[in-house]
């Protein structure tokens, strides 16, 4: 998908504006996500939020210390 037609889902479909360049600085990691963003995102490639966060390799996380109580 090209940028311009997800731009133009994100408007349409979620009112969520955002610019060419604010969307080229979220690629490059210059420019952070919003969670409305990051689920609209998803939403329109089809993809789950998880995938867009993580890729293929989803986290591992340790035991939490207050796990079983």
């Amino acid at each position: 998908m090209k940028q311009i037609d997800l731009i133009a889902a994100l408007s349409v479909d979620y009112k969520i504006d955002i610019t060419q360049r604010a969307l080229s600085d979220i690629e490059l990691g210059k420019r952070t996500v919003k969670d409305t963003e990051l689920v609209a995102f998803a939403k329109v490639l089809n993809v789950s939020p998880m995938w867009l966060l993580f890729g293929d390799q989803p986290p591992k996380f340790r035991n939490s210390p207050i796990e079983g109580q």
